[in-house]
């Protein structure tokens, strides 16, 4: 996914259990994107 598609992705699914606010600031989104290389199940295991 691409840095935008990892953004939303994260917003989604923060959305399904009930937290529609941005949890993570821009700077922490970027760096779990560059961690996970934008691979959904990287970014399940950082952060949900």
């Amino acid at each position: 996914m691409s840095v935008t598609e990892t953004i939303a992705y994260i917003a989604h699914h923060l959305k399904l259990v009930g937290r529609p606010d941005q949890l993570f600031a821009e700077d922490a989104l970027s760096l779990i994107h560059t961690t996970s290389r934008g691979y959904p199940r990287a970014v399940n295991n950082l952060v949900l």
